[in-house]
């Protein structure tokens, strides 16, 4: 059988391939871009769009929560800095 561990990876791994490229085109609706205003602060010279972040918090979350040991103070503390960031980006 399966360690936790490699469980909880696979379907991490999964999870961001799937929502990644779903959250990206939700982004683009929106208009939720960093656009590269100044080129000295930016690597990139095309906007991106926001969101990647939120699927790498969905799937850290819900590995977390199938196959974590009473995460749930870790589980508050993810939610509160993503909320900040997401925050930020918007």
């Amino acid at each position: 059988m399966l360690s936790k561990t490699l469980c909880s990876f696979i379907l991490s791994f999964l999870v961001v391939s799937v929502l990644t490229p779903l959250f990206g085109k939700i982004a683009v609706k929106l208009g939720i871009f960093d656009r590269p205003d100044d080129p000295s602060l930016k690597i990139h010279r095309k906007p991106i769009p926001y969101l990647g972040g939120a699927s790498i918090f969905v799937a850290l979350i819900l590995s977390t929560y199938l196959f974590g040991d009473a995460a749930y103070p870790f589980l508050a503390a993810m939610t509160l800095i993503f909320l900040l960031g997401l925050i930020d980006d918007i």
